[in-house]
């Protein structure tokens, strides 16, 4: 999926890493892509993403204010 980055924050714990990346979708749709990294036992990364579009981003809002 080709984006541009509008804004992005990022936060971590000892070995797990979260990025918030704001981005514009190649349709010019907003989209949030919520990023976690685990550390693996051999130094390597996992890597999960959840992606929320514009449309749905009051649900979102919605579930972390209830």
């Amino acid at each position: 999926m080709e984006s541009n980055i509008l804004a992005s924050e990022y936060f971590s714990t000892s070995k797990c890493h979260y990025f918030l990346d704001f981005k514009l979708a190649a349709n010019n749709r907003n989209f949030i892509q919520i990023t976690r990294s685990d550390e693996q036992v051999d130094g390597s990364f996992k890597r999960n993403h959840v992606i929320v579009f514009q449309d749905d981003f009051h649900f979102l809002i919605q579930a972390f204010s209830s």
